[in-house]
């Protein structure tokens, strides 16, 4: 599940630091048509995958199977909401909050948060089989959350590089980590649906962190949307570690 997630962080580090480069030399346009040709590109690859051979058809899991392993995925699934939360708050808000305070670019951010996702990914991507879920994802909700709130402050100069790592690392932890959770708390006939639920929820967070924040940064700035969203991952933080020593 690490590797897997590889691919998307890289363009994560490259689209910003290139997408700035296009804008600036050709506009806005030209760099809406490069993204299309790209997208295009990848339908075309998509197109040509094949579907593998499908396994045997496995037995139902029972009813209460079923409701046990709801019970149970509450509060991980919680915890990737807050996750989505706080990832959607930076990409959402970081460019224009560092545009208001005149940072300058903010493409090395996303290129020491990919190196810190992926470095941390390829070396420790074992970390929660070897150490345990939990004691993966409680420090790395840590880092997320501290990141998160020293966006409220971002100072001194090498600030927005120091909270890439800090973000990245705990992206490269809490992914793999959190979707391994979700599967070991569950039957093997109900994975996919878990499995869509963990990344629904990740999404969820981002899309309403984005618009409800937007409503507060409106009226009150931005630093208080990163203390906020850094406050939400400490309550899921808080709430994760109630639940693993239950």
């Amino acid at each position: 599940m690490g590797i897997f997630g590889i691919s998307g962080l890289v363009t994560i580090a490259a689209a910003p630091a290139t997408g700035e480069l296009i804008i600036e030399a050709f506009g806005y346009r030209p760099f809406f048509l490069v993204t299309a040709a790209l997208a295009a590109v990848t339908l075309g690859v998509s197109l040509s995958l094949r579907d593998p051979e499908k396994a045997s058809a496995l037995a139902p899991e029972p009813a209460s199977d079923r409701f046990l392993s709801r019970r149970r995925l509450l509060v991980p699934l919680m915890v990737s909401f807050s996750f989505g939360l706080g990832l959607g708050t930076v990409f959402v808000f970081l460019p224009p909050y560092a545009k208001a305070l005149d940072l300058g670019r903010i493409g090395p951010f996303y290129i020491f948060y990919t190196l810190a996702a992926i470095g941390v990914r390829f070396f420790g991507g074992r970390l929660s089989d070897r150490f345990g879920r939990r004691r993966v994802i409680l420090p790395a909700l840590i880092m997320q959350a501290l990141g998160n709130l020293w966006l409220s402050y971002p100072r001194p100069w090498f600030a927005l590089r120091a909270i890439g790592l800090l973000i990245g690392g705990a992206h490269g932890l809490l992914y793999p980590a959190l979707s391994a959770l979700v599967v070991d708390l569950t039957g093997e006939k109900g994975r996919g649906k878990v499995l869509g639920a963990f990344s629904a929820a990740i999404l969820l967070g981002s899309a309403v962190g984005s618009f409800t924040f937007g409503v507060i940064a409106h009226f009150l700035g931005f630093p208080p949307i990163f203390l906020l969203a850094g406050g939400i991952i400490l309550l899921g933080f808080a709430a994760f570690s109630l639940w693993g020593e239950a």
